[in-house]
């Protein structure tokens, strides 16, 4: 009887060490399902960011695409820009040259004009002061005193006069036509040194959108720049830091 009781006494104490060990593993196995709870929440954690951080690597990658393009674009345009203005340097020049040429073929026609000008207004005002002076109306007749007689004044002498007065007005006419010819040439003149002002000011407007398209692509590749200094610094609760960036 008393080796059965010893024999239950052992059996019991043996099951209480069985309890406590299976409550030590109960413990422990809580602790462990919360551990692996806490790092399948971490572990989900870093895959979220990890997914948000190649969506925002994506679309910086796009961003870098879209502003890759729009430098192109502008080196284009600079590169059209610039042979516009080169083209229109060379007119203006060629403007500039011709300009002069009229120019001097101008004052030399003035002077021309104005020196036949004067000319043709001076023989008028004589032929004009000599009919005056002439009266055929009441002087048919010269007295020849040397001869003693009288001789007889042509009849078509006015009227050669007349048809010698009506050249001069038409010589006149056509110095009238010339000076408005020279005032017209002067004119286009005029309109081209407009069109030679026009050339200017649209030579200075495509030097000031080249310069502006040149700093709007400093900006982008300053912006391109900043973009891949972008870093994204991931930590997980187990101490660990994963650092996500952008590939140069």
């Amino acid at each position: 009887m008393e080796e059965l009781f010893q024999y239950m006494k052992t059996l019991r104490s043996q099951i209480n060490d069985v309890a406590d060990q299976a409550a030590k593993l109960s413990v422990e196995e809580h602790m462990l399902f919360t551990t692996v709870e806490t790092l399948q929440k971490d572990l989900d954690l870093v895959k979220n960011e990890t997914r948000q951080v190649k969506e925002e690597t994506d679309q910086m990658t796009k961003a870098k695409g879209k502003i890759y393009s729009q430098i192109l674009q502008n080196q284009r345009k600079i590169a059209s820009l610039e042979s516009d203005s080169s083209t229109l340097s060379q007119t203006l020049k060629l403007m500039q040259q011709e300009k002069l040429c009229l120019s001097a073929k101008l004052v030399d026609q003035s002077t021309y004009y104005e020196k036949v000008g004067q000319d043709i207004s001076a023989q008028l005002t004589e032929h004009q002061e000599w009919i005056n002076a002439q009266d055929f109306g009441s002087r048919p007749r010269e007295v020849n005193e040397k001869a003693g007689g009288t001789k007889e004044f042509p009849n078509d002498v006015g009227q050669s006069l007349t048809k010698d007065f009506q050249a001069a007005q038409a010589n006149f006419g056509k110095m009238e036509k010339l000076k408005s010819d020279l005032a017209l040439k002067n004119t286009k003149s005029e309109l081209r040194d407009m069109d030679e002002k026009s050339l200017e000011e649209d030579l200075q407007a495509l030097l000031s959108d080249k310069s502006g398209e040149a700093e709007y692509v400093q900006s982008l590749q300053l912006q391109i720049t900043r973009v891949k200094e972008i870093s994204h610094i991931v930590r997980c609760s187990c101490g660990e830091e994963y650092n996500v960036k952008l590939d140069k």
